[in-house]
Formats: C-alpha cells, sequence, structure tokens
C-alpha cells in the first residue's frame, strides 16, 4: 500500500486544490507526487430522436481556456456541495442548452486523468424534445448549441473533430447500447 507521509496545499481554487505528496511505495521508495483535488464532474448526453427515427445529439460549442480552442462536448459541470451527479446533470443540460431531461440515466463513471487527478466524472444520458428554453449558464461562458446526427458525431471522434474524453465515452456508450 502506498503511504502519504506528508500532504502540502499548494493551491485552493473554486474548480481544485493543488496539492505536493510525498509518498512511500510498497517497495519502500518515498517519492514526491502532485495531485489535483478535484470536486467531482458531471454530463449528460442528450438525444433528440426525429420523427424518421434519426438519432440526433445536442452539443455544446465551448471556449477552453486551458487549450485556447474550442471543443464540441456534451453538456458538463462541477458538482455542487452535495449534489447528487444526474441532479447536476440535469441541471447542466438545462443552463446550457434550455433543453428538459427526459428519462435521465446514468451511462458510467470515469477518471479522466487519473495520472494527477482524482476526479470522478459522472456520465449520464437522456431523451429531449421540442425546442429549448431559456438557457442559464455564466456570463462569461462562450457556449453555442449545435445538433448533429450520432452517426456524425461518432464519425467527427474518429476523424478528430471531437476530443473530448467525456464526449467520446458518452457517445460510444450510448451507441454500443443502443445496438445491443
Amino acid at each position: 500500500m502506498h503511504q502519504v507521509v506528508t500532504s502540502e496545499i499548494k493551491f485552493k481554487g473554486r474548480v481544485f486544490t493543488a496539492m505536493v505528496e510525498d509518498i512511500v511505495t510498497p517497495s519502500g521508495q518515498q517519492v514526491t507526487r502532485e495531485v489535483a483535488r478535484h470536486k467531482g464532474g458531471t454530463s449528460i448526453l442528450p438525444i433528440k430522436i426525429n420523427p424518421e427515427g434519426v438519432h440526433h445529439v445536442i452539443l455544446v460549442k465551448q471556449y477552453r481556456h486551458a487549450i485556447s480552442n474550442y471543443l464540441l462536448e456534451i453538456p458538463a459541470g462541477i458538482l455542487e456541495p452535495n449534489e447528487a451527479p444526474l441532479v447536476g446533470a440535469v441541471r447542466e443540460l438545462q443552463e446550457e442548452t434550455g433543453y428538459i431531461a427526459h428519462n435521465p440515466r446514468k451511462l458510467l463513471h470515469m477518471h479522466k486523468t487519473a495520472g494527477y487527478c482524482d476526479e470522478i466524472h459522472h456520465l449520464h444520458v437522456c431523451e429531449v424534445s421540442g425546442k429549448p428554453g431559456p438557457t442559464n449558464f455564466d456570463p462569461e461562458e462562450d457556449i453555442e448549441v449545435v445538433e448533429l446526427p450520432l452517426e456524425a458525431v461518432v464519425s467527427m471522434i474518429f476523424t478528430g473533430q471531437i476530443v473530448d474524453a467525456k464526449t467520446i465515452a458518452s457517445v460510444l456508450a450510448y451507441r454500443e447500447q443502443a445496438r445491443g
């Protein structure tokens, strides 16, 4: 078992806390690790089925400063204190797209960057219909709602046009379940 010897907070922010920890490995070696302690995240894959039965995905095109670029991704956000992941996902869907979730359910959960971050990200799926209502995202967020056929989104994943991990995992998991 790895044993933490020292743990020091280097930065405490709104989204995560940066730690430097000295640990002793099972072989007795002492090493230093930089760790981001994250509040946890949640996301939802909104599916809209048209009258012909074609599944469409509602995505958001959002600027991400860390990579200095826009990403096409599913609605997502940080969990509020004591918030259930499904509740947070439904909240994010309405805030970012204006859509109301029908039959929301969990797909899976994952560690997106386990090499340095303890975030658990919860992935969900729901159906949406009709026209979106009002949005309520933060004024500093730069978001555009995009609707695309599911198979076009899958193609965009494999051509490198969609590179967001939570979106890739959600779309491919949903597609696999839909085939099943």
